[in-house]
């Protein structure tokens, strides 16, 4: 998780965020058949292991059924733990994060997925090849030192957006979730909240597109 900003305009963005990318590890290393959608996003970068044998075929179609909503709920508590990083003094924000983390699920038994067997399962069985996975590519990008966002665009744009809607910097906020899948790729999630593919935050066209537009979203809600 990376917070950028003044004392007044904030910008959050979580990469390589490890439930998201567990979450679509699962999708893809399964096969789920799931249903395309505006926030579902495409397969992951790299070489993904095949391990649709763990689930029967009925299995991995009831999976591929469920797998849309908890993604949902992953990518939600996402977002709301950037809107409301926990600060160790505020207990009442840490108890909604953690029960938000609850909902979506945690390894290694998720138990917030046993009225989802086939997800459930899918997620225990495939949890420990996911985890190595995203350790692995956390340290690929650090030895790389790839970024997502540029802080001097995020900047840019945070302050083009406060002059042209004539409103105060403190006013302009946004997040963003950036994922390891392929193409350029994005989608609005809530107003001041996106998800996106690295190589879009990474393209300063596309990348200064999503900001404003989540920045200026934002003066919405």
């Amino acid at each position: 998780m990376k917070f950028a900003g003044t004392t007044s305009w904030r910008f959050a963005e979580s990469d390589r965020d490890e439930m998201s990318h567990v979450a679509l590890f699962i999708r893809d290393a399964l096969g789920l058949p799931v249903l395309p959608g505006p926030a579902v996003p495409p397969p992951l970068s790299g070489t993904i292991p095949d391990h649709r044998g763990l689930l029967s075929t009925e299995e991995r179609k009831e999976a591929g059924q469920q797998w849309t909503d908890w993604w949902a709920t992953v990518l939600g508590f996402q977002v709301q733990m950037q809107e409301e990083p926990a600060d160790p003094g505020m207990s009442a924000v840490r108890e909604t994060l953690q029960a938000r983390r609850e909902q979506a699920g945690s390894p290694p038994d998720f138990a917030a997925l046993a009225d989802r067997p086939a997800l459930q399962r899918a997620a225990v069985e495939t949890f420990p090849h996911a985890h190595r996975w995203v350790n692995q590519l956390s340290l690929e990008q650090r030895d790389e030192r790839k970024g997502s966002f540029p802080y001097r665009l995020v900047r840019q744009v945070a302050e083009d957006v406060a002059f042209d809607r004539r409103v105060d910097f403190g006013a302009v906020r946004a997040s963003a979730v950036v994922l390891e899948v392929k193409g350029s790729w994005w989608h609005l999630l809530a107003p001041g909240a996106v998800v996106c593919s690295d190589p879009a935050a990474a393209d300063p066209t596309t990348g200064e597109l999503i900001l404003r537009r989540a920045f200026e979203s934002s003066l919405r809600r």
